[in-house]
């Protein structure tokens, strides 16, 4: 019919290139009983393909590296479901970190950090999240609410990062082990104040990030830079290269702050079209933040 498209064979009154012309292979009846050409299974096996990955440089480091995961040793993964660090075998373990499956909880992340940090033994169970699977009915028997991440302490279940991140670093607090949380004093009101202003952060930046454009006359935007530049300012009152000077090693805020800072970066550079990262308007929250994610 006139104003419709057809492919140049059809216009030119041509018979349409067959598949064969294009793949080779064995050749079908179609509905219409014209030829259709398959084409050729020539592609490797899943086996072929893993024994293949296996044989690289990296395959034989990931393939160590995983043998070392399942003993409880080696680098840090979040697919490791056992680490023991100075344990000398599982039964001694008596910590149970229950995170979700795909490891992008920002929430389970900051207890998993803590966790290595402290070099605490713990177990892994990875559970869905509602946004992508059921979650087992096992695991609603222990935790009815089924909030993520949970954790198990001798027995003893919990909800909520930031209680579940202050009961780990009293319940472990050995000699050797760094300490999380500021003894009462000074820098623990700092602390305190940090964790408020972490929250005033995520407030604008759910703000920029979940409405349309950046808010009636850049609002949304205004509110985020600006809450981001006092963030900046607070890292530049420290000293050292964490947000408390009482420590030579990340705290509770860092933690706090970092799994959705990192974030932050991405989506506000996607979403928004805003330069966080390398824009030199934050020279100490690129400082702080660790590599790749920062300088």
């Amino acid at each position: 019919p006139p104003g419709v498209l057809r492919p140049p064979a059809l216009r030119s009154g041509r018979t349409a290139m067959g598949l064969s012309d294009l793949f080779g292979g064995k050749a079908a009846s179609g509905a219409s009983g014209a030829a259709v050409t398959l084409p050729a299974d020539s592609a490797p096996s899943w086996a072929d393909l893993k024994a293949a990955v296996a044989a690289t440089p990296a395959g034989e480091m990931l393939g160590e590296e995983r043998a070392l995961q399942a003993k409880g040793l080696g680098p840090p993964h979040t697919d490791a479901r056992l680490r023991l660090f100075g344990a000398k075998s599982e039964s001694e373990v008596r910590v149970t970190l229950f995170r979700d499956t795909a490891a992008w909880c920002p929430y389970c992340q900051k207890v998993w950090l803590l966790l290595e940090e402290k070099r605490i033994p713990y177990r892994l169970d990875k559970i869905n999240m509602r946004s992508y699977g059921d979650k087992p009915r096992w695991f609603l028997d222990k935790v009815p609410n089924g909030l993520l991440p949970a954790i198990e302490i001798d027995g003893n279940f919990m909800t909520d990062s930031l209680p579940i991140m202050q009961a780990l670093d009293q319940t472990f607090s050995g000699e050797g082990t760094p300490r999380m949380v500021p003894p009462p004093g000074p820098e623990r009101d700092r602390a305190s104040k940090l964790l408020g202003l972490e929250r005033e952060l995520f407030g604008a930046w759910c703000s920029l990030t979940f409405q349309p454009g950046k808010g009636l006359m850049d609002r949304n935007e205004r509110a985020f830079m600006a809450t981001l530049r006092r963030v900046d300012e607070a890292l530049g009152e420290s000293t050292g290269p964490w947000f408390l000077d009482s420590a030579d090693h990340p705290t509770l805020v860092d933690l706090q702050y970092v799994s959705h800072v990192e974030r932050m970066l991405a989506s506000a550079l996607y979403w928004k079209g805003i330069q966080i990262r390398g824009s030199g308007r934050f020279s100490n929250l690129e400082a702080w933040l660790p590599p790749p994610f920062g300088g």
